[in-house]
């Protein structure tokens, strides 16, 4: 098989050189990129971005936890969770035990100096500003108590925070913020074009029925074009990094302004393995997009969707608080990522690399895998009838998807912000339900049929009860277990559970948030859009799938994966009793037990002895449920 790989390799990679659009967009893109990135980015940080307010700021302060301020705000700091006084300085390098952060007092302003390089100095900055502000706000309400005044919000302190890193943490940081994103953007462009003629391409022309008639192992096939795919997309990366550490040198000042000085010769070579790995997993899933797509046509249609939703995790570097943690190091393409903005700043640690370089390798293993299965089914390679039904009515349900997320993001927010109530309402039974109605009488499907609106079994509506009741326990428990990386935002969670309450009565809420969401979102969801993949993917996928637009639905990062954790649920849920009012049921229920809690229960937190064990009830209720006779 290895000399039939290196041969088809050969081949494959010399029709690639030949090509001008290929060798094209491997040489323009990165060499193009590299000046438009370092002119752009100074021309962002001086004419747009806000000064950095820590420049100019120098010295040393006593801790955080000394007694340089008055005692009420010392006790404040020693009350509260994680601080504790100790006196000493905030270096500038090395270790920062005891001393983590450091809080000045003075003329009101209280200036906050920290370490941004290292996450337990970014986590004592944050805890002193929650309690600066806690103690802020109490004065003034004492104050204004005391003079006999009414109450209100108003802050007695401001506070200035202070960025205490050494010039090369920060410039290697600022790098390692922007370089994830050229290599990313790079290399998808590189590897969906020679995935796309390497694959879908010789779909059209007919000749991959010649390579199909030879006696070539079907994994020879797979190997060889993922060579020359994953060889395009490392000679665009090693380009890009080429390109961009020259044009440090060539013109270092607009390179300083964009955020780049921090880019050294030696940085950029420990992202060569980094970048390798990073095209691996762009080349395995632009090839096995190509395999699924029937036609260059289709392929083109789902490879810009496709490129934006692989470019997200380039955004993580620029978040000082996302760490390589030891789920990130696991998630793939956010791994690569993260891992080259470390090694650029210098603060990467060797297990966390190592393990997402492993798991880097190990994702482009297993969809290199599903590549080759689709490879070797017969309708696929040679895109017939109805593989291409089955592919119209799969995107048909993303599109459907699509537009709902933009309806309710233009035109669902805007009435709830006029009259929240209406808004609500409005929404659900115009935005989401009238999606889901207008878009299977578009396609010309049967409502009833396509959505599963049959009656279910006695059995199965009494276990989407159970799982209903035990469903908010699923939802806490994801939530609990993503919170060190994204947690709901308190000011958020508040705000949102005073809307909610509001002045209105228990009923019209439970309306609102519990009957026509259950309806209403189950009907797009669990109906339309998993309706129309029925035949076009398998269960598991279809479920998947849009458990995850179901959780982009709710327009907030910190609710995507919980949601889509219930999304799940839901999904396999209408699969498997073959009747969308199961997850209607557990939908509702869900949902009115959100909102009686908020009123009966607002400071209630349960256990996690009673999260796991609710958990699991629910997992094995939807598991119990069984198509009718």
């Amino acid at each position: 098989m290895r000399g039939a790989t290196a041969l088809l390799f050969r081949s494959e990679l010399k029709q690639q050189l030949r090509g001008s659009t290929g060798m094209a967009l491997m040489l323009a893109v990165p060499l193009l990129l590299a000046p438009a990135m370092v002119v752009g980015g100074a021309f962002y940080k001086q004419t747009i971005a806000p000064p950095d307010a820590a420049e100019g700021h120098e010295g040393t302060s006593r801790s955080v936890r000394a007694v340089a301020m008055p005692p009420s705000l010392a006790a404040a700091l020693v009350d509260s969770d994680g601080l504790e006084l100790a006196e000493g300085t905030l270096p500038t390098e090395g270790p920062l035990d005891p001393v983590l952060a450091t809080v000045t007092l003075k003329d009101g302003v209280a200036e906050v100096r920290y370490r941004p390089d290292v996450s337990s100095s970014r986590d004592a900055a944050k805890r002193l500003r929650r309690v600066i502000k806690r103690y802020s706000r109490r004065q003034v309400r004492d104050q204004l108590e005391a003079a006999g005044l009414p109450r209100r919000t108003a802050e007695l302190l401001e506070i200035e925070t202070i960025d205490r890193a050494t010039e090369a943490a920060r410039a290697g940081g600022q790098a390692g913020a922007l370089v994830p994103a050229v290599l990313l953007l790079v290399l998808l462009v590189n590897c969906l074009y020679a995935s796309a003629d390497l694959v879908t391409g010789e779909k059209e022309r007919g000749t991959i029925e010649t390579l199909l008639s030879t006696p070539l192992d079907r994994r020879a096939i797979v190997a060889s074009k993922f060579a020359v795919v994953l060889l395009f997309g490392v000679g665009s990366a090693l380009i890009a990094l080429a390109a961009l550490y020259v044009s440090t040198l060539v013109a270092p000042v607009l390179a300083a302004k964009a955020g780049l000085a921090g880019l050294t010769a030696g940085g950029l070579l420990a992202l060569v393995g980094v970048s390798t790995l990073l095209s691996a997993q762009i080349a395995a899933i632009t090839l096995l997009l190509a395999a699924w797509s029937p036609s260059y046509r289709a392929f083109s249609m789902l490879s810009m969707p496709v490129m934006l939703v692989l470019m997200i995790p380039a955004g993580l570097p620029a978040l000082p608080e996302v760490e390589l943690s030891l789920f990130l190091a696991i998630t793939p393409i956010a791994n690569a990522c993260v891992a080259s903005r470390d090694l650029l700043a210098g603060t990467a640690q060797g297990g966390a690399i190592t393990l997402a370089l492993l798991s880097s390798a190990a994702y482009a293993a297993i969809l290199l895998g599903f590549a080759w299965r689709l490879l070797g089914r017969e309708d696929v390679l040679l895109g017939s009838m109805t593989a291409r039904r089955r592919t119209n009515r799969a995107r048909e349900a993303m599109i459907v998807g699509l537009i709902g997320l933009v309806l309710v993001w233009f035109f669902g927010q805007l009435v709830q912000s006029i009259d929240l109530a209406w808004g609500l309402a409005g929404t659900q039974i115009l935005l989401i339900a009238g999606l889901a109605v207008a878009s299977l009488a578009v396609l010309h499907q049967p409502l009833a049929e396509t959505c599963s609106l049959r009656r279910p079994s006695s059995t199965n509506l009494l276990l989407a009860v159970v799982a209903g009741l035990c469903l908010p326990m699923l939802g806490g428990v994801v939530a609990q277990l993503q919170a060190p990386f994204v947690a709901m935002p308190e000011d958020f969670a508040r705000e949102f559970a005073e809307q909610i309450r509001g002045e209105r009565s228990l009923g019209l809420t439970l309306l609102l948030v519990a009957v026509l969401p259950a309806f209403c979102e189950e009907l797009l969801f669990r109906g339309a859009i998993l309706g129309l993949t029925r035949g076009a993917w398998r269960n598991g996928v279809r479920v998947l799938v849009v458990a995850l637009l179901f959780g982009l639905f709710h327009l907030m990062a910190a609710r995507i994966i919980p949601t889509a954790a219930l999304g799940l649920l839901l999904g396999f849920a209408t699969v498997r009793s073959r009747s969308l009012w199961t997850s209607i049921t557990m939908h509702g229920i869900n949902n009115g037990l959100g909102v009686l809690t908020l009123y009966l229960m607002p400071d209630w937190q349960p256990g996690w002895l009673l999260l796991i064990g609710g958990s699991a009830v629910c997992v094995a209720a939807v598991a119990a449920m069984q198509e009718a006779e």
